[in-house]
């Protein structure tokens, strides 16, 4: 399944139209596109009727990181990754702080092959491999490729996403997929679909689908400041991350917002303040006992600790190095009570 090379590549998910478009199925906007034209991803494009996907094996970002960085709280924790990004997004968010890497020609896309990157993570150190800080999905045949070659070398495969993926192609990289961040900035479908350009059905529904296939499932909040539109109720948080079926609950990491791409332009906003989003923490953990944390290099609320005594099993420095006390080899209970840990430490 691993496919060698950087050059343009044939896009699977589409579906031939009249002269010579193509209906893109990849994601939920289902992109008519027409020859010459690129989807709304900007990378698949119509090359004589064919789909193609322009940038394949070609990434912005290449960086060993640790797995808060991910940010992945609760998947082995000690791990460190390889963290790859390419160009193209399936969402328009006037606020992203990563556009650099994933809409515009800021940095540069240099070609890495799938067995490339598995040879790179080899030579970091790292035991597993994720595509983040951009979105994944308008690079489903390159991150799909990659992670067959991550397993064939026994490396982990992550993913960090904004879950606009439909449904076939979502549960077909989840068979790749070890582990998954869904990016969360709203539940209000108006302000989801108008403003970000997402699809509040879709997300929800591939929470599901990663949760009920056995995927290590972790969702992040994005904490914009002064926009009461973009909670959409933070019932509908909750109920995104609570138990299924006697299971445990998903982690919710609450992220901090920093102005970016147009925004940072148009807008007077000011990065959000530790204390607003201690507030909204108190909150999360007081409408469900699940588990929610603070990403920000200044709170111990980004400390993993167990449900039952409340000791700190997972200590999460200033330096984002992560240190846990768990003392047994397995490390699936807590040193202090013995308390199963319910997630994969």
């Amino acid at each position: 399944m691993s496919k060698t090379g950087s050059q343009p590549s044939p896009a699977r998910f589409a579906v031939p139209g009249s002269w010579d478009s193509v209906s893109c199925q990849l994601c939920p906007h289902e992109c008519t596109i027409h020859p010459s034209q690129p989807g709304m991803c900007g990378v698949r494009v119509n090359r004589n009727g064919t789909l193609r996907l322009e940038l394949y094996g070609k990434v912005t970002h290449a960086e060993p990181v640790p797995s808060d960085t991910l940010p992945l709280y609760h998947y082995k924790p000690r791990m460190k990754w390889l963290l790859l990004a390419g160009r193209g997004c399936t969402m328009r968010c006037p606020f992203c702080n990563t556009y650099k890497y994933s809409q515009t020609g800021a940095v540069r896309a240099r070609p890495l092959s799938a067995e490339d990157a598995v040879a790179l993570a080899s030579r970091e150190g790292c035991a597993g491999i994720s595509f983040g800080i951009s979105e994944p999905a308008p690079l489903h045949e390159f991150v799909a490729n990659v992670f067959a070659a991550a397993h064939e070398s026994g490396l982990d495969t992550h993913l960090a996403t904004g879950g606009m993926w439909s449904h076939e192609p979502f549960r077909e990289i989840l068979t790749l997929t070890d582990a998954v961040t869904f990016g969360v900035k709203s539940l209000d479908e108006r302000f989801l679909q108008s403003t970000l350009g997402g699809d509040r059905s879709t997300l929800l529904t591939n929470v599901e689908t990663a949760r009920a296939a056995g995927v290590h499932a972790e969702v992040t909040w994005l904490c914009l400041p002064g926009l009461e539109e973009q909670f959409g109720g933070i019932e509908r948080l909750a109920a995104l991350c609570e138990a299924r079926d006697g299971g445990n609950p998903a982690p919710l990491v609450l992220l901090p917002y920093e102005p970016g791409f147009i925004w940072a332009r148009e807008r007077q906003d000011t990065a959000t303040e530790l204390r607003e989003m201690e507030s909204f923490h108190a909150e999360a953990r007081h409408l469900w006992p699940g588990a929610v944390y603070i990403h920000h290099e200044d709170t111990a609320h980004a400390n993993t600790r167990c449900a039952k005594c409340g000791k700190t099993i997972i200590r999460r420095g200033l330096t984002g190095i992560l240190v846990t006390t768990a003392e047994s080899a397995s490390g699936e209970e807590c040193p202090s009570c013995r308390a199963p840990v319910p997630w994969i430490v």
